[in-house]
């Protein structure tokens, strides 16, 4: 009677358990370390890992209107307000994105980085901020990640390019993107 009433405790911690992890997976809005290696490599041979959490398909939905299909990707590195600093989750996310780089290296491909703000403040102050931030991702990809310099392109593009049907000045244009722009 005992057994099976620790059993029966057992399968309903368990039971929530997964649903609770179902939760944390579905507030998850990031794309797997797979689905990533599919957008920029066309591939999914590599071995599957962990969601990767802040990356995400074009913002919100699958097609931003901004990237070709297929091969373009925004990575949700969140910024302080007017700084370039990179924090630990961004780090992470980093992470996870330059073990999907290591597999393109040797095939030629070349990956553009690149940072957008939103339409607050002066463009000019924009367009220095979103290049020091696709700088400060490009330079850890390479110096604490190793990913060849060769490989990646930082371009900043300050407010030009806001988020299809996104007001301008929506705290959802400061994104990063990494595009692959050969190969």
């Amino acid at each position: 009677m005992v057994t099976r009433r620790l059993i029966v405790s057992m399968a309903a911690m368990a039971l929530l358990g997964s649903v609770a992890a179902s939760s944390v997976h579905a507030a998850d809005d990031g794309l797997s370390e797979s689905a990533l290696r599919e957008a920029l490599l066309g591939t999914t041979s590599a071995p599957s890992a962990p969601t990767l959490r802040g990356i995400q398909a074009g913002g919100d939905d699958d097609d931003d209107g901004m990237c070709s299909a297929g091969i373009c990707r925004d990575i949700k590195i969140e910024f302080a307000n007017n700084k370039y600093t990179l924090s630990n989750k961004a780090k992470s996310n980093l992470d996870t994105l330059a073990s999907v780089l290591k597999d393109a290296e040797g095939k030629g491909w070349k990956f553009e980085i690149s940072g957008h703000t939103n339409a607050t403040g002066p463009a000019a102050h924009n367009d220095w901020l979103s290049q020091k931030r696709a700088d400060a991702v490009a330079a850890y990809l390479a110096q604490d990640k190793e990913i060849p310099k060769s490989m990646l392109e930082a371009v900043g593009f300050g407010s030009k390019e806001p988020l299809p049907g996104l007001d301008p000045k929506n705290g959802k244009n400061r994104r990063v993107q990494v595009k692959r722009v050969d190969g």
